[in-house]
């Protein structure tokens, strides 16, 4: 096993969530402080792991707290516990990012990077990603266009992120976008920075595909690219 400074991670409704807590606890892994995020929405779903993850952060840590990111406010816990650690032994923290949201990620990466820590991001595949490769080439309109499909539904608003401000008026847009299934959001995006490059992106927007390692799912690359 091995002590560290902070563990992090996220409640959700997949059973992954409890997957790198559960073995890690299993592996006599401790930390120093445990914090897991607990999100606003499917709240019923998502405590019914709350139990099972629990029961593994208890093991890891003396310290368990939760906390609910999109309070104000919120983030002062994370970055109150980053300053209690002794900078001159260069903290070490865990952060378990299998079912954070982007949001989340972003913000939560905006403040561990900003401090001198020794950080390792840990994640847990889920078994089947949707659509398959069959399910996708049966019908590919009702996974890039059907609101009953999917985990995306539409924009609701674009909000940017306080941490980062974004751009300067006098300064030309740049844009970097990670693609999936649904383009409407990334779309949104786009057309909130800058309507024009909606139609004409030029060299102002840069999209990153990621290559998934197993071979099984390479068909996604081309999907994705069709898509957006």
């Amino acid at each position: 096993g091995r002590s560290e400074s902070l563990f992090l991670c996220a409640l959700g409704f997949e059973e992954r969530c409890l997957t790198l807590p559960a073995r890690l606890a299993a592996s006599g892994y401790r930390a120093d402080h445990a914090i897991y995020l607990q999100y606003e929405t499917n709240s019923g779903d998502n405590e019914s792991r709350l139990p099972s993850l629990l029961t593994a952060l208890n093991v890891i840590s003396d310290d368990v707290q939760k906390f609910r990111y999109d309070e104000p406010g919120a983030s002062n816990l994370l970055v109150s516990t980053l300053r209690s650690f002794d900078p001159a032994h260069t903290p070490a923290v865990t952060f378990d990012i299998s079912v954070t949201s982007n949001r989340f990620l972003i913000r939560a990466l905006r403040h561990l990077l900003s401090f001198n820590i020794r950080l390792r991001l840990v994640y847990s595949e889920a078994e089947i990603y949707h659509p398959t490769e069959d399910e996708y080439k049966t019908d590919p309109s009702r996974w890039t266009h059907d609101p009953r499909f999917g985990t995306e539904h539409g924009v609701a608003e674009i909000v940017p992120l306080v941490e980062y401000s974004g751009h300067l008026d006098s300064l030309p847009d740049f844009i970097i976008v990670f693609p999936s299934f649904k383009p409407d959001r990334a779309r949104a995006v786009i057309n909130d920075i800058d309507p024009s490059l909606v139609g004409n992106p030029s060299r102002k927007v840069l999209w990153l595909v990621g290559v998934p390692h197993l071979s099984e799912n390479f068909w996604r690359v081309e999907a994705m690219r069709q898509i957006n």
